[in-house]
């Protein structure tokens, strides 16, 4: 990808018209979107200054991973992304913007999806205030590690994704994350997400022929969860060929958060969860 000043919003925008409004930030929106069977006619209006801040992270933080890719890739090294972690969609509640983060890591439960894939990748603390959360995230992209959705809009809660409905929220991200695959060296599909880039168009699936594609973090798959999430901590970088460059990466981002922040417990499948909860009641 030849250098480009532009921010990602400029460079999105661009793709966009060709099938839509051209706004970034739609996927966004809460209002009504009204589809058609290949494209959006969004609103373009933001409903709060909550969905504001949302939309402001996820750009920023967009922006600043294309950055890094144009800062250092070159043709010895065209792929400076170690890992990309593709999940569905943003969290159902207190979303930051930024896949797979929330505001305040450290009150993330124990089987919540950034919770267990950070814990996995070897990440021994975690930010307690949003700026530390968001500084975190900052600092894996500039080790080359990052998450994307394959939609940046909440498509509902346990509902799986199927061409018919949500083909135009697929192809919208498609568009924009395929600007940071094709400078992937890994890539890791979290379970529904694996399916998405089946339906989208003009060729994308090269980017995921080489993707491992497995279960969810969120912990509902007890048995393959465990060997893919929860054995030790950085159990998740053994996955991939270029797991030392990965393992480094995390070294130097544990480094930079190595006080008053909050130490991570293994997480638990969602069945574990539910059984602790269950003994509590009885004891009481």
């Amino acid at each position: 990808m030849a250098k480009n000043n532009s921010s990602i919003q400029k460079r999105i925008e661009k793709i966009y018209r060709q099938n839509h409004c051209g706004c970034v930030l739609c996927q966004l929106c809460n209002k009504k979107i009204y589809r058609t069977r290949k494209t959006l006619k969004p609103c373009c209006k933001l409903d709060t200054i909550e969905i504001q801040k949302q939309s402001d992270n996820l750009c920023e933080y967009l922006d600043k991973v294309v950055k890094f890719i144009d800062e250092n890739k070159s043709d010895d090294n065209p792929k400076p992304i170690k890992l990309a972690i593709v999940g569905k969609d943003p969290y159902p509640a207190d979303p930051m913007g930024i896949p797979f983060a929330k505001d305040d890591m450290s009150s993330q439960d124990v089987c919540d999806s950034g919770y267990v894939v950070l814990w996995a990748l070897g990440i021994f603390r975690f930010p307690e205030k949003s700026d530390s959360a968001k500084q975190m995230f900052y600092a894996l992209c500039n080790q080359g590690i990052v998450f994307l959705n394959v939609s940046y809009k909440y498509l509902g809660k346990g509902q799986k994704l199927t061409k018919t409905t949500h083909f135009p929220y697929l192809k919208c991200a498609s568009s924009m994350n395929n600007l940071i695959l094709e400078h992937a060296q890994s890539i890791f599909l979290c379970d529904s997400a694996k399916n998405a880039v089946k339906w989208t168009e003009n060729g994308d699936s090269y980017l995921y022929e080489s993707a491992i594609k497995n279960c969810h973090p969120s912990g509902e798959m007890a048995k393959d969860w465990k060997v893919v999430w929860a054995t030790t901590p950085g159990c998740f970088q053994k996955l991939f060929q270029n797991k030392n460059e990965i393992k480094v990466s995390i070294e130097r981002v544990n480094q930079e958060f190595p006080k008053n922040t909050k130490r991570i417990l293994k997480p638990k499948t969602l069945a574990e969860r539910k059984k602790v909860k269950g003994n509590k009641r009885k004891m009481v």
